[in-house]
């Protein structure tokens, strides 16, 4: 049996010898040439990409209600006042660590939507984008200081820059997932700018929203409401839609 196995075995290798090429036959490879793999991911957005989630990570490790209470307060417009005093201290160490993943996730999608495509140095590219995303974060705050300045009043700008602060806390960790799923599947980005122009409008008109119902509620004179809005609202709101309609 053993005998027969092994004739079966021989049988079959000399039978399959005669299949191989023979020396200096050519196997059809010779002319094939290695060519670099994609790359998916520049290193200005990982760098901002990974920043943004570390940042995450500690806010959500310091309170692990962090991700609950910017939920909240971003959808529901009841007890926000209190809710920031009892649960959410405006200018907590977590706070400030959710403002920046937003400034920075902003940024990203600056760069990842406009300054990547009109700059051709990426790292040039993305300072642009940090610098327009911070700006359009502090000319809320720039604008309430000087509309603080010529009333005088500091009722007029007490909700308006705790909104103004608060609401991007949860819209930065929207951005941070979605800016995730668009460098990681590029052919989703089209659908991804929608979202995210859809969320940064959501954030506008929800700051114009409370803002406005506030200053009615403190009878607050018109005209310094026509100066909120023409410097609070409308101009951040005009550099976004310029961003993003180029």
């Amino acid at each position: 049996m053993v005998i027969q196995l092994a004739n079966t075995a021989i049988a079959f290798l000399f039978h399959h010898l005669g299949e191989l090429p023979l020396p200096g036959t050519s196997l059809g490879f010779e002319n094939l040439e290695l060519e670099p793999r994609v790359k998916l991911v520049d290193a200005p957005s990982l760098f901002l990409l990974l920043t943004g989630i570390l940042l995450v990570v500690i806010a959500k490790f310091r309170n692990s209600r962090s991700f609950e209470i910017t939920m909240k307060l971003f959808f529901r417009n009841m007890n926000f006042e209190s809710t920031i005093k009892e649960s959410w201290p405006i200018f907590s160490g977590n706070s400030w660590l959710l403002v920046v993943n937003f400034v920075l996730n902003l940024s990203l999608s600056l760069y990842l939507f406009y300054f990547s495509i009109e700059t051709g140095s990426s790292w040039a590219a993305m300072t642009q984008a940090l610098f327009f995303g911070t700006l359009l974060f502090l000319l809320a705050f720039c604008s309430m200081i000087f509309v603080n300045f010529l009333s005088g009043n500091q009722k007029i700008v007490q909700l308006p820059s705790q909104v103004s602060w608060v609401l991007p806390q949860f819209a930065g960790l929207l951005l941070l997932a979605l800016n995730t799923a668009c460098l990681l599947n590029q052919e989703w980005q089209d659908k991804v700018f929608w979202i995210i122009a859809v969320i940064l409008i959501w954030v506008t008109l929800q700051r114009f929203y409370r803002s406005l119902i506030y200053l009615f509620r403190q009878q607050i004179e018109w005209y310094y409401i026509l100066l909120y809005l023409c410097t609070l609202e409308i101009i951040p709101l005009v550099l976004l839609v310029w961003f993003f309609i180029n």
